[in-house]
């Protein structure tokens, strides 16, 4: 027996445009999307409310090309229970978050496995100057990667969208893809109400996340946290370093734009690099014959510019220095007595143990003089 045809509204990001927002929004809706004949499935779902553990069915190796056989042995298990799950269902549309789906991926073995679907792939983007930045912040900040190249060296890695888009309208066909620009002047609803008038769901009942998710450094702490990636601690000692950092509450003058990871040159000479291959996109994929992609003001390369080293060591002592230490020494002081306590009872404890060790010497010469 053939699944009825249902549609299935592929969401593949880009990173940094929302997409942990959206994916959290929809998971902790699922019943009232239910309600509206939409499916957010559970099977698949990952660390977060995303479905990354599903694209590892089409994950290939970055050296030999060839699918990942463990990984997609372990992700046969939550397809079908997806299938499962959507067989079940009485949505007639279901909806898939992860911006695992578009990278290294066997996209004719994904095109099979979704053939039975009327398919329709989501993709935002963002200003390429805005994304690498992000990006950019997101890797220092990462705790496993711990980026410590500086955001010059880092903007040399490509960042374009054509590659991606064209792969899927190879694969797919161009009529399935769906361009979202993440930009203010282009979401004047917000992004969950632009998301949802793409997809066709009412968020008038949705309970939407008070917390705030997946937050940006400002300059200065990611600034901090590079130079500590760049050091030799090793990742014990960062681990226990790195939440310190995050908690430290900035003064507003740090706190604020005034100091900026990407000087404006440099956002200038990105955005005018991928000026051509953004105005392609605008035409092929939105039908703007104007060729206009991004909205916002372009950068401007002779904007002042501060640089978040360029802070006063009086502010570096007060902001920062002062209040690791404060953390630190009062636990130092507490290890420092213990240590000396510890030392002491050794240190008893030896003299002891050599007191016993020559008092039975001398009764063991007694009884057997020389």
């Amino acid at each position: 027996m053939t699944m009825t045809r249902k549609a299935l509204y592929l969401h593949i990001g880009y990173h940094k445009t929302g997409t942990t927002f959206l994916q959290t929004t929809l998971y902790k809706n699922r019943q009232e999307l239910l309600t509206q004949g939409f499916l957010y499935p559970k099977s698949g779902v990952g660390l977060g409310y995303g479905h990354p553990l599903l694209s590892t069915l089409f994950k290939l190796h970055e050296t030999t090309r060839v699918r990942c056989i463990d990984e997609q042995h372990e992700s046969k298990k939550y397809w079908i229970k997806l299938i499962e799950e959507i067989k079940s269902s009485t949505a007639h549309s279901i909806i898939l978050s992860s911006e695992n789906f578009r990278r290294n991926q066997d996209f004719k073995f994904m095109k099979d496995c979704l053939d039975n679907f009327d398919l329709k792939i989501i993709i935002y983007l963002r200003r390429q100057d805005h994304y690498i930045q992000s990006m950019y912040n997101e890797g220092v900040k990462n705790l496993t990667r711990r980026l410590s190249s500086t955001i010059e060296q880092y903007s040399e890695e490509q960042c374009g969208y054509n590659d991606c888009l064209e792969t899927f309208g190879k694969i797919f066909g161009k009529e399935k893809i769906i361009v979202r620009i993440y930009e203010n002047q282009q979401l004047p609803k917000g992004l969950l109400q632009d998301y949802a008038e793409t997809i066709g769901f009412s968020t008038k009942n949705f309970i939407i996340p008070k917390e705030k998710l997946n937050q940006s450094n400002s300059a200065i702490k990611t600034e901090i946290l590079r130079l500590l990636n760049k050091s030799d601690i090793d990742q014990l000692q960062y681990q226990h370093l790195y939440p310190k950092i995050m908690a430290l509450d900035l003064c507003p003058k740090l706190k604020n734009n005034k100091y900026s990871a990407m000087p404006p040159a440099l956002a200038a000479k990105i955005v005018d690099f991928y000026a051509k291959e953004n105005e392609s996109i605008a035409k092929e994929y939105l039908g703007r014959e104007d060729g206009r992609l991004f909205y916002e003001a372009l950068p401007n390369p002779q904007s002042h510019w501060e640089n978040p080293l360029s802070i006063s060591t009086e502010s570096l002592m007060t902001e920062i220095v002062n209040p690791l230490l404060a953390e630190y020494l009062p636990k130092f002081g507490y290890y420092r007595k213990a240590h000396r306590l510890l030392s002491h009872k050794i240190r008893e404890r030896y003299a002891r143990t050599m007191w016993f060790m020559a008092r039975i010497k001398r009764r063991v010469m007694r009884k057997n003089p020389a």
